[in-house]
């Protein structure tokens, strides 16, 4: 298997060295958490090794013009023109019944159009100091605004209020950034949302429709353009992915790069998914509604009377912040127990995992930071902190035992915090996959789902053990590469859920006997072949 994934990884780098990168042509980039200014290459994508519409786009442009070329891109997923991009004169947001009702309004309304500023904030940061970006900027001949480019529209087509208002919206959106860049007629390019593939699913998504009537307002004539990205679609990935992705993975890594699963969580009585944005399930009207989200994983967790949200490297308390984000790297994953803010503090640095040397060459830490309800910001001057093994580590799993608060982390590693002290009950390895999932307290101890044995361990305050056969396996199936992914009590029984097959497994406490529930999908077919989402082939 290391020998297939070795070679896989070859011809990926391969491919990628063999991607031209342009003299004339850079970028500034904001892409999520991947920010960067160089040479326009591979790279400015969702990630480090990934490429984003920046790139055939700057390359094209370089064709038809001479002299330098600046590229400004910003980028963060999961976002609607409604109401994260929303421009100054297309008014107020108007808060739903829900939010209305809810104890955050008032930050809904405060963060309604935060993207919009963030991408202006960002803009502005680049041109002022354009000999940063470009060193072949020349002050003396200044620069031109040349044009701007939107591609955005998934976001908005889950609520009526967001895809009906499209049109009005982007109407607005183009006349304000003409506006704050003082360039009344500036080229503006609209991304026509393509989703459906065919020019007739295209044609029933009331964004993708709003696109093309924004583009068409009489004050747009000859400087607004709607382009259809429908028809660029990749007819050659979408057949790799229809002939079964996982047993063509080869093929499929070097075309195709979305996940395609749901992360689920409940809170107050609402279920919400936090894939492609952060979503509530409306019962009622059996849809999924765009939610406020505070970046990250928009987790929170009740302390007290009140709430602390985790966003992107921030943390707030009934909307006030306590922790800002890092200067370098990130802050990732947080977890609140027995007086204390724990957190990784991770700077990778877009490079693959590798053993701490010093702290320029990248770090992943650990904090817990001394921290309660009636004090303001967190003071990291007091915060207990352990350097980590390997760079990049963070964790997918925290738990509390009674004075004890851990964490394991996404390669092994498995840490304890009582007494003011940090300490390693788990080394973690290169090269070994051992991760922890789900957390849950039961009877006197922690029980915690691993991967890839697709058991459940347990933590009893002093070792973590494997409880074998917790679950069993199914017949038939492979019994490696399982994530035990999902704990819980129900009825006094415990649930765990297990991937890849989507099983559902109940332990019965006075019987001592696990029975098996159900699948929770039909895809993928049940195989005895080894599935992985780290080894990316599917091996018989």
């Amino acid at each position: 298997m290391k020998k297939l994934n070795d070679a896989h990884e070859a011809y990926k780098q391969n491919v990628t060295s063999s991607c031209v990168v342009s003299n004339r042509v850079y970028i500034n980039s904001i892409a999520d958490r991947n920010k960067k200014s160089d040479k326009l290459g591979v790279g400015y994508g969702g990630d480090g090794k990934k490429i984003g519409p920046e790139y055939a786009f700057g390359l094209s442009i370089a064709e038809k013009i001479d002299g330098p070329i600046l590229l400004i891109k910003t980028s963060w997923g999961g976002k609607s023109l409604h109401y994260n991009f929303r421009p100054p004169s297309a008014g107020a947001y108007e808060l739903n019944e829900k939010e209305k009702s809810g104890d955050k309004a008032n930050e809904i309304k405060k963060n309604a159009g935060l993207n919009y500023r963030m991408m202006n904030e960002a803009i502005h940061k680049v041109l002022d100091n354009l000999k940063d970006h470009h060193p072949a900027y020349d002050a003396k001949a200044g620069y031109e605004i040349a044009g701007f480019v939107w591609f955005q529209g998934f976001n908005d087509h889950f609520s009526p209020e967001f895809r009906d208002n499209y049109k009005a919206n982007m109407i607005s959106f183009i006349k304000d950034v003409r506006k704050e860049y003082k360039v009344p007629n500036m080229p503006f390019v609209i991304g026509v949302l393509g989703t459906g593939a065919t020019a007739e699913k295209v044609a029933e998504n009331p964004v993708s429709v709003g696109q093309r009537e924004a583009a068409k307002a009489p004050e747009f004539k000859d400087n607004v353009a709607a382009i259809e990205s429908y028809t660029e679609y990749s007819l050659f990935s979408n057949e790799v992915f229809k002939k079964g992705w996982p047993k063509h993975y080869h093929e499929w890594d070097t075309v195709g790069s979305d996940r395609p699963y749901h992360y689920l969580f409940e809170r107050d009585g609402t279920l919400y998914s936090t894939y492609g944005g952060l979503k509530s399930w409306n019962a009622k009207k059996r849809t999924w509604d765009r939610a406020a989200r505070a970046g990250g994983t928009d987790e929170t967790m009740r302390v007290g009377n009140g709430t602390l949200t985790f966003g992107d490297s921030r943390v707030t308390w009934n909307g006030k912040a306590i922790l800002d984000p890092p200067i370098k790297g990130s802050y990732q994953l947080f977890f609140y127990a027995n007086g204390h803010l724990c957190f990784y503090h991770v700077n990778k640095q877009d490079r693959s995992y590798r053993l701490y040397k010093n702290d320029e060459d990248g770090f992943s830490r650990l904090y817990a930071c001394p921290w309660t309800p009636s004090q303001g910001k967190v003071d990291l001057g007091k915060s207990v902190v352990l350097w980590l093994p390997v760079v990049g580590e963070t964790t997918f799993a925290w738990g509390q035992l009674h004075d004890q608060i851990v964490t394991g982390s996404n390669i092994g590693g498995f840490y304890v915090f009582q007494n003011g002290t940090w300490k390693m009950l788990l080394e973690p390895k290169l090269g070994v996959s051992y991760q922890l999932y789900s957390t849950l307290a039961f009877h006197d101890r922690l029980l915690m789902g691993q991967f890839p044995t697709g058991r459940v361990f347990a933590y009893d305050g002093k070792q973590i053990t494997d409880q074998k056969g917790w679950p069993p396996v199914l017949k038939g199936v492979s019994a490696s590469a399982r994530e035990a992914q999902t704990t819980a009590i129900y009825g006094g029984d415990l649930m765990v859920g297990v991937w890849p097959w989507g099983e559902v497994w109940r332990y019965n406490v006075d019987s001592r006997g696990w029975a098996f529930m159900r699948r929770m999908f039909i895809h993928p077919e049940l195989s005895s072949a080894r599935i992985s989402h780290l080894t990316p082939d599917v091996l018989a």
